[in-house]
């Protein structure tokens, strides 16, 4: 009897080292062409990174930061986070290069958190080791323009973005969508002023043409405010810091924020300025995707993250200036966005 307890342990012994040296112990990169520390959109996909690192001991993050988003960069800096990781995350545009280089590299998992793959006719498609999440973005600029004109004293409002990219023209186009539905259903009569100096080839709207210009983000932010605006939607990553700096040199502007909570940006003194922000709810989402590679399970393809997904919002509570009155619309307009009933671009 002893001899077989003692056989038995052993077993159980090898059992069990057998599962901790098979226990995975992910190493994730973070590729990145922005700031983490500055950029709100990039510090949201950190964080669920971050989220997982800390309830996944041994589990590790490298950050692969590019200068400028092009061709021998994204060579350059793929090329390393593939070799060093099991995991890489992207949260920026797709060039063809960051396609051929999925392509090639089946064994590590993607996580695209900007933009789903697409090929040289544009065309979307899908791979086994790439899970790419595209948000409604037109969602969150309507909750951003419905606040704006509901708020604005001035009747003149504004959203200023990054680059003309796909997601922030549908922010914009969402914004505008915004607000002729706060003029439409609660007779607003807000203007939305877009300087034609600052429009993109193919767009108009207010476009600094970098994420990362602070000092112009604050020159179109004062050129905007001497028009008149005294509510700008800001989503334009750190430019978009420029634009929060415009609207605290003037003195009487508000800002809503962009993809998390822009609150402790908004400080002037003993006052704050972000009136509320409109978030991406993108660390829930990797955490997840994380979760579950660890788990030997991996939900790829191509998602489309709404407010019926509950993936958007805005920031309520104590970090939410906005009126109880605005504050209902709101969370109407966000009700018939998940049901369905409202639907910001058609």
């Amino acid at each position: 009897m002893k001899k077989f307890l003692c056989a038995l342990l052993a077993c159980l012994l090898v059992v069990s080292f057998a599962g901790l040296a098979c226990a995975k112990k992910l190493n994730i990169a973070f590729v990145t062409f922005g700031d983490v520390e500055s950029d709100p959109f990039y510090r949201e996909n950190y964080s669920g990174i971050q989220a997982f690192i800390n309830t996944h001991p041994g589990a590790r993050v490298k950050v692969f930061k590019g200068a400028k988003l092009n061709a021998p960069n994204v060579k350059r800096v793929f090329a390393k986070a593939v070799k060093a990781s099991d995991v890489v995350i992207y949260s920026d545009g797709i060039l063809p290069e960051v396609a051929e280089i999925v392509k090639a590299n089946p064994r590590v998992k993607f996580i695209l958190t900007q933009e789903w793959l697409t090929d040289k006719n544009g065309k979307n498609f899908e791979l086994p080791n790439v899970k790419a999440l595209c948000f409604r973005e037109d969602e969150s600029g309507f909750l951003a323009g419905l606040a704006a004109a509901l708020t604005s004293k001035t009747k003149k409002v504004a959203s200023v973005h990054g680059v003309a990219i796909p997601s922030n023209i549908r922010f914009k186009n969402g914004f505008i969508a915004g607000v002729h539905y706060a003029n439409e259903k609660y007779n607003t009569n807000v203007n939305i002023v877009e300087l034609p100096e600052y429009g993109a080839i193919d767009t108009t709207g207010n476009f600094v043409g970098s994420f990362k210009n602070a000092a112009k983000g604050r020159i179109i932010g004062k050129a905007l405010i001497d028009s008149g605006c005294d509510v700008i939607f800001a989503s334009a990553g750190e430019s978009g810091n420029g634009v929060i700096d415009s609207a605290k040199d003037s003195g009487n502007v508000k800002i809503i924020g962009c993809d998390t909570d822009q609150f402790d940006l908004g400080f002037d003194g003993d006052k704050n300025i972000i009136l509320t922000s409109v978030i991406k709810l993108i660390a829930p989402q990797i955490l997840g995707a994380l979760n579950d590679i660890d788990s030997n399970y991996f939900s790829s393809g191509n998602y489309l993250l709404g407010a019926s997904s509950h993936a958007i919002g805005y920031v309520k509570g104590e970090h939410c200036l906005l009126d109880s009155d605005v504050r209902e619309k709101l969370d109407s307009a966000l009700d018939m966005m998940k049901s369905g009933e409202l639907i910001p671009l058609k």
